[in-house]
């Protein structure tokens, strides 16, 4: 065995925590270790299965990681061989930042759509708010509820979601997150069951896992949650907590009637649960459903936030608990972070002066825009959503399977996130893919992108070595 393959044997990438993929942080380790000099040129990396095992993630993460590292001119593939790091065209050492800031990758992987309506209203808001002749309380600690005049714009924008509340209904959160953190910590306690849908968000999973809960899915239709399982699950594992997004719903785009919604609400208040009722994307439905808490004020918390409506950066959101759970939830926001009254601030002026509506509405056409693009580029594989959506789920048809899927894409330049993320607890992995078509600014780059997709299925796994024509 030679020397460098005995070295890069016992090479372990160190993965940085926080934000971004898996896939995203290895690539960026690969950098970082071939700036340090641990890489050096020529050595080849684990194969794709052995690093797998070692980290504890698939293979396809591997494959997207070595994926990015290649494009970014750190590593190569050679067929046969394995993955070396590159020799540096100028005898000296790869840019870090290459790997993650230079991978003109298309995004289809993260839901979050882009905000760029929003800038010019923020740039007018801070205009506004830097006229005033004091800027008293803006730096200033918040109650953890949030300041009075936040909550009732907060009612008042709920209103327009279809929710009768008022002020003192509503908690000011950081986002939805910040809400669905704060309702895990005061309704469950290590070892409780938590049911959601048969897939479900990463958000949950991740909160599942620090306070050691356990997440039971619960079998879906084409209308959501069926009545008929939950009750059933409710009986078998004693859960009393529900998370739950009845409107296009993450990953599926399956949205509930309302004549479901009546019956999940009848299930819940006869078994005592307390439903999480996540609602990010209520916005794009325009009154077409009424919110499960409706139907159930006793038993739903309900969250929404405008970072889907009207930039990722806008964390600002509303939590609606009942009254019985209000302290609870109350305390555990506090508890978690204090929101902060500047963001809160500018949120309620959009929402008192019309904005905030403007800014949802054009979310809305682009929405509409962008599914349309994907029904033309894809045809009829997908299930197109009865409203627009900034997310679709498309089945991956045989010989792919779904790592392999994910990892294709990215070698072709579209980063795409693993089902993998939506299965809770060990159940198996469905073939399908959320393709999220709003993160990317620019329509044409989401285009090239579902040309991309198209290729590939009508391809198959064979054609992933044929060269992927730019569109124009």
């Amino acid at each position: 065995m030679s020397s460098d393959i005995t070295k890069t044997a016992q090479w372990v990438p160190r993965l940085a925590s926080g934000g971004g993929s898996t896939a995203a942080r290895l690539a960026e380790a690969i950098a970082d270790d071939v700036t340090s000099g641990r890489l050096a040129r020529g050595d080849r990396l684990p194969t794709q299965r052995a690093l797998a095992t070692l980290l504890g993630v698939t293979p396809g993460t591997v494959n997207r990681g070595y994926a990015i590292a290649e494009r970014a001119g750190l590593v190569s593939a050679e067929v046969g061989r394995g993955t070396f790091v590159t020799p540096a065209r100028d005898g000296g050492i790869h840019d870090a930042s290459l790997a993650r800031d230079a991978t003109g990758a298309i995004e289809l992987g993260l839901n979050y759509p882009a905000g760029g309506e929003a800038e010019d209203a923020l740039r007018d808001a801070l205009v506004r708010l830097a006229r005033r002749p004091s800027f008293a309380g803006m730096l200033a600690l918040t109650p953890y509820a949030g300041r009075p005049a936040h909550r009732a714009a907060g009612a008042r924008w709920l209103q327009q979601l279809g929710l009768e509340v008022s002020a003192d209904d509503v908690l000011l959160t950081t986002g939805v997150q910040h809400g669905l953190a704060a309702a895990i910590g005061a309704l469950t306690v290590p070892g409780d069951v938590v049911l959601t849908e048969s897939l479900t968000s990463p958000g949950i999973k991740s909160l599942a896992a620090i306070h050691q809960l356990r997440l039971v899915g619960v079998a879906s239709d084409a209308e959501g949650l069926t009545p008929d399982a939950l009750a059933s699950a409710c009986k078998a594992t004693g859960a009393r907590v529900l998370y739950t997004i009845p409107t296009l719903h993450t990953p599926t785009t399956t949205t509930m009637s309302d004549d479901r919604r009546r019956l999940i609400a009848d299930v819940i208040r006869e078994h005592g649960v307390t439903a999480i009722e996540d609602d990010p994307w209520a916005f794009l439905t325009s009154g077409r459903v009424t919110p499960l808490r409706s139907f159930a004020p006793a038993c739903v918390v309900y969250l929404t936030s405008f970072s889907k409506s009207l930039a990722p950066g806008v964390r600002v959101g509303y939590a609606v608990a009942p009254l019985a759970l209000q302290r609870a939830v109350t305390s555990s926001l506090g508890a978690l972070t204090w929101t902060a009254p500047l963001m809160a601030e500018v949120v309620s002026s959009w929402v008192d002066d019309g904005t905030a509506t403007s800014i949802a509405a054009q979310r809305i056409r682009v929405a509409a825009d962008r599914m349309q693009t994907a029904v033309r580029i894809l045809g009829g594989t997908f299930e197109v959503p009865d409203v627009p959506a900034f997310h679709l789920w498309l089945p991956v048809p045989e010989p792919w399977r779904v790592d392999d899927f994910v990892a294709h894409a990215a070698a072709h330049g579209v980063s795409l996130a693993s089902t993998d993320l939506f299965v809770p607890g060990r159940a198996p992995t469905p073939h399908a893919i959320r393709l999220c078509i709003g993160t990317e600014a620019q329509p044409e780059r989401v285009a090239e992108g579902l040309h991309i997709i198209a290729r590939m299925l009508q391809r198959g796994p064979a054609g992933y070595s044929v060269p992927v024509e730019r569109t124009t």
